[in-house]
């Protein structure tokens, strides 16, 4: 990265200033995130190898990228601590992903969380 040319210098402080911001995970619905945004998983694995359109993963997220919104709804079932490393707290979440080319079953999978989420024992 060339420190001569302001704007080489500003793209390029842009491109590589993600890789220091992870994202934090949220209750909260509608949000997205940039193709830069980088992802804290610390574990990922997956749980379904059946799917033709889609993936299940089972994630583990560390405590300090978990918002305290999210981290109160999930405290009694989602929290892990592991006494055999020091890695310390942790959160398991599953995630879907999608194939390519399958934003209409994304879409139509989103709509029908959506209109469960505020159900007793939903999860948002």
């Amino acid at each position: 990265m060339g420190t001569s040319d302001p704007n080489s210098l500003a793209n390029g402080f842009n491109n590589m200033q993600w890789q220091f911001c992870p994202t934090t995970f949220e209750l909260r619905r509608g949000r997205k995130l940039v193709v830069e945004h980088i992802l804290p998983f610390y574990k990922k694995e997956k749980i379904n190898e059946k799917g033709a359109t889609a993936q299940l993963w089972q994630i583990e997220v560390l405590e300090e990228f978990v918002g305290p919104n999210l981290a109160r709804a999930v405290a009694k079932d989602g929290d892990y601590n592991d006494p055999n490393n020091d890695i310390g707290q942790r959160y398991h979440f599953a995630i879907k992903t999608f194939d390519e080319g399958k934003r209409d079953l994304f879409e139509n999978e989103k709509e029908a969380f959506l209109a469960l989420c505020d159900h007793p024992g939903m999860i948002q």
